[in-house]
């Protein structure tokens, strides 16, 4: 399986706005609800809830470091996801390693929603 870099980029956006896609789906949970219309049948539901289930179920399977890394790099409080190298320094790791557990989050993010 090889994903394009673009691919690579969107998955990284669902980690790092993980917490403001579940508030719009919570969101649109709720206006659905209030229109009366079917929740199973919301394309945006549908697809939105996937992504935040499979990135949920993978955080909590992962291991110590690679949940650091993501912590670091997509769920950092300031805002701002720390460069490659530096969470390599922090974690004692080569930074290839780094992103080669990355680029295994990053496939497995994609099979859990059905890119591949």
């Amino acid at each position: 399986m090889r994903l394009e870099k673009y691919e690579i980029e969107v998955i990284e956006k669902y980690w790092i706005d993980y917490e403001e896609v579940k508030k719009r789906v919570q969101h649109r949970e709720y206006e659905l609800s209030q229109s009366g219309e079917n929740l199973a049948e919301n394309a945006f539901l549908e697809r939105h809830t996937t992504i935040i289930n499979a990135i949920k179920q993978l955080y909590s399977e992962i291991g110590e470091e690679l949940k650091n890394i993501v912590d670091m790099r997509y769920w950092n409080p300031s805002g701002v996801g720390e460069d490659w190298l530096i969470i390599s320094e922090c974690l004692y790791m080569s930074r290839s390693r780094v992103l080669k557990k990355r680029k295994w989050l990053i496939e497995k993010t994609a099979e859990r929603i059905g890119w591949v």
